[in-house]
C-alpha cells in the first residue's frame, strides 16, 4: 500500500465529510479509519454530552460513522474529526485545539 500521507491535503480538506470505521473506543474518544493507512480520532470533546457519557454503549468497533474533518497534523500524522448529525452538519463545533492546522 502506498503511503497516503504525502498527499493527504490533496484528498482531504478541513470540513470534508467522510465515512469512517470505528477501530477502537478509548477514554479519549473514537479511533476511526477513513481509508487504508489513514486513521484519526473523534475526541470526546467533539461528541455530544450524551454520546460522550455513554460512548461504549452508543458505539462499537466496526461501526460505520459519518464524520467531518476538523484538523490535520501532517508531522504527527494525526487527524481530528467530529461526528456528523442527521442533518449533515457537525454535532458539535470543533474546539480551538482541534482547528489548529500545521
Amino acid at each position: 500500500i502506498e503511503d497516503p500521507w504525502p498527499h493527504i491535503r490533496e484528498e482531504y480538506q478541513i470540513g470534508k465529510k467522510v465515512t469512517g470505521t470505528i477501530l477502537g473506543i478509548t477514554d479519549r474518544g473514537l479511533e476511526i479509519e477513513i481509508e487504508a493507512g489513514i486513521e484519526g480520532i473523534i475526541p470526546k470533546s467533539a461528541l455530544t454530552e450524551d454520546d460522550a457519557g455513554q460512548i461504549k454503549q452508543k458505539f462499537e468497533r466496526g461501526q460505520q460513522v459519518a464524520a467531518i474533518l476538523h484538523s490535520i497534523d501532517e508531522r504527527e500524522r494525526r487527524i481530528a474529526f467530529g461526528l456528523v448529525d442527521e442533518s449533515g452538519g457537525a454535532k458539535t463545533p470543533p474546539t480551538d485545539t482541534e482547528t489548529t492546522e500545521s
